[in-house]
């Protein structure tokens, strides 16, 4: 059995591999430098060097995913990951199963990256705050794809990192998070395929929120709404109405909140063999027991 520290490092890992891969396809692809996966992989998987500079650093470019082996939706949107390393990660979980919730956010990380990989189009990740951002830099071994989160809560954050971005003249664009491992490559682009005919798409989790937001014009001011809470969707959608846009919502999926969302997810996956989802759910199994003494949480949940 892995030790809690050894799930965290082999998350950062799968990341390393990820985000150098793309990075070096993107590249090498674009001809803008020469790059070589090996060299890539090597400076990813640097450990963050100590007071290393994140906040003040501009988005670049994005990772581009050139190894699209089909046309779809995806290839005019944005995929953005809003994040935070695995140690800044859950911290409601954190307050009821302690170390735990660590190595849980470096298992969703797997998760998401994979996503990520799998995108068709090109793809941006945006850090929540100066550690979380040098974190990430120490992965990618630089700030290709890159593009910083600012403000005060939530709203405001998706409000700056999506006019950043339409100043590029980017139209269509996705915002996910990391707490969704029942994303899958047919979801999104569901939700690109969306964005040819609708202003806006949201998909919407159990608890009431969002596990996914994407327009194709510039969001209003979104710092008002009650983020983190069971009317979120229904008050994006309102937003969305009164701005005279067409909208529509994908299936409902689940995030990962609470114990009983991470016990629940067990079940939700059970028939899913993609890599890190596997093992995701084969961690949880293994954990049941103390996920439930630490948490308060039931088997019912299972």
């Amino acid at each position: 059995m892995r030790t809690g520290s050894e799930d965290v490092r082999t998350g950062e890992s799968f990341l390393a591999r990820t985000v150098a891969w793309l990075c070096a396809v993107s590249a090498r692809r674009a001809g803008l430098v020469r790059f070589d996966i090996s060299t890539a992989v090597a400076a990813a998987a640097k450990p963050p060097a100590a007071g290393q500079p994140g906040s003040n650093m501009a988005p670049t470019s994005p990772v581009l995913n050139f190894m699209a082996t089909r046309s779809t939706s995806a290839a005019d949107v944005n995929l953005v990951l809003f994040l935070k390393a695995p140690h800044n990660a859950k911290r409601r979980l954190a307050a009821k199963i302690g170390g735990l919730a660590t190595t849980a956010a470096a298992l969703l990380w797997d998760c998401v990256l994979q996503d990520m990989k799998d995108w068709q189009g090109p793809c941006w990740f945006s850090p929540a705050g100066p550690n979380d951002e040098a974190w990430l830099v120490s992965q990618l071994g630089g700030t290709t794809g890159i593009i910083p989160q600012r403000g005060a809560n939530l709203g405001e954050r998706i409000n700056s990192v999506d006019r950043e971005l339409r100043a590029r003249g980017i139209a269509k664009i996705i915002f996910i998070g990391t707490d969704c491992p029942g994303l899958d490559l047919e979801f999104l682009e569901q939700a690109a395929a969306h964005l040819d005919e609708y202003d806006a798409v949201l998909g919407p989790s159990r608890d009431g929120g969002v596990v996914l937001m994407g327009a194709r014009s510039a969001w209003p001011e979104l710092r008002e709404l009650a983020w983190s809470t069971d009317r979120l969707h229904d008050e994006l959608a309102t937003v969305c109405r009164q701005l005279g846009w067409t909208i529509t919502s994908l299936a409902v999926r689940s995030d990962i909140d609470t114990v009983s969302d991470l016990l629940a997810t067990r079940h939700e996956l059970a028939n899913d063999e993609r890599p890190a989802r596997r093992d995701l759910r084969e961690w949880i199994s293994k954990q049941t027991d103390e996920l439930i003494e630490l948490g308060g949480g039931s088997r019912d949940a299972e």
